[in-house]
């Protein structure tokens, strides 16, 4: 899909771009452009998910608390910053917590699947090194070890934001 939305020639952006500059650029060829990509189609990759998760965190919020908030006349926004996010701060830190743990691996395969000979430079990420020097370079234990201190450094990164998260909200994964 992202290739379809970014091409040069009948990709919906540059046609966006032609009606206001009339040139159009080509984004996967492009190396300063494959970190921005990556990060934009991961948001869009896990809004449907995210979106479902937090509407299922509002549905737990009892409908009580807004009928006594319209019986104190709040608006909107107090109803937002006084009931809503509170009801669903939980799962926002758990969501966090679940993500952070996770910070440095990335998915392979969409950015094996993104990378070019033009981009390569940019979009080399630890998952990519492993592949290369396990698959192609048949360096096995050199790959595993890469990929078991990648887990370990994740397994820590979580431990300190849970750590945190418990001082800070009480609210963690254990």
């Amino acid at each position: 899909m992202m290739s379809q939305i970014l091409s040069p020639t009948t990709g919906i952006i540059n046609n966006i771009r032609a009606l206001f500059s009339g040139q159009s650029i080509n984004y996967i060829v492009k190396p300063e452009w494959s970190r921005l990509l990556y990060i934009i189609s991961g948001i869009w990759g896990n809004v449907g998910y995210n979106s479902i998760l937090y509407l299922s965190a509002i549905t737990g919020i009892a409908p009580e608390l807004y009928e006594f908030a319209v019986i104190d006349e709040a608006r909107r926004w107090s109803k937002t910053f006084y009931i809503t996010l509170p009801g669903i701060l939980p799962a926002i830190i758990l969501l966090f917590l679940m993500n952070f743990g996770s910070l440095l691996s990335v998915g392979y395969g969409k950015a094996y699947l993104m990378q070019n000979s033009s981009n390569i430079s940019e979009s080399k990420i630890i998952a990519t090194y492993v592949y290369r020097q396990g698959l192609l370079n048949l360096q096995y234990s050199y790959s595993t070890a890469v990929g078991f201190f990648q887990s370990v450094l994740n397994l820590i990164f979580l431990t300190i934001a849970n750590t945190i998260s418990r001082k800070i909200s009480n609210i963690g994964l254990w």
